[in-house]
Order: structure tokens, then sequence, then C-alpha cells
């Protein structure tokens, strides 16, 4: 099975992301959808592959998510796929995700709820 790796436009190609996505995997195959999907122009195609994945990990951007990262941890968590999120080099679970009340697709879009 395959591992989500959802994060934040601002971090593609970055040194972050590398770091993050080598780590994951050495745990199972990742399916990082910026480089193994590219642009397509709307979320259906994202939320597709993601129902498709055995787990979703959440790279925040700055402590918070953008509008696209949102509409995946909520796609995942409606079908009960486990979300979690980074944090100080720990996978935490994600139970929520919560609007800011900003419509920013890149971040501060949305907050993580951990439990």
């Amino acid at each position: 099975m395959t591992i989500f790796f959802s994060h934040s436009k601002l971090d593609y190609d970055s040194v972050r992301e590398e770091r993050v996505r080598s780590l994951l995997e050495t745990i199972d195959e990742v399916l990082c959808p910026h480089r193994d999907m590219g642009e397509k122009g709307s979320m259906k195609p994202y939320l597709l592959a993601l129902s498709k994945c055995r787990w979703v990990v959440v790279l925040e951007h700055r402590g918070s998510i953008g509008r696209g990262v949102y509409e995946e941890v909520k796609h995942a968590l409606r079908l009960k796929i486990p979300v979690f999120v980074i944090r100080q080099d720990y996978l935490v679970s994600v139970v929520n995700a919560i609007e800011t009340g900003t419509n920013n697709w890149v971040s501060n879009y949305a907050t993580l709820v951990v439990g």
C-alpha cells in the first residue's frame, strides 16, 4: 500500500520536501502528487488517488495547511484513512482540520487538530 504525501506548493522541490519524502520511502511506497501526478486543474484526480492509499502524511507550512491539503485531509478522514502530520520529526495522528477563515490555496487556510 502507498503513503499519500500531502504538502503545500510552497514546499514543492524544496530540501524539506525531499528530506521527508526520502524518510517516508523507508517505510513504504510514496505518492507525492506534484512529482508523480503533475498539475491536474482540479482536486478530483488527487482525491481519487488518495482514496487508494493506505495512509496520508501531511507536512504543514509554518503551522498551517493550504486549501488543497485541507481537502485531502478531510477526504481521507471521511474515508477512514489514517492521517498523520509530521511535528518535530514525529508522526502525530490527525483527527480533524479546521478552517481559519481565509481562502488561501497555498497556506494558512486551515489548522490540524491532533489527538
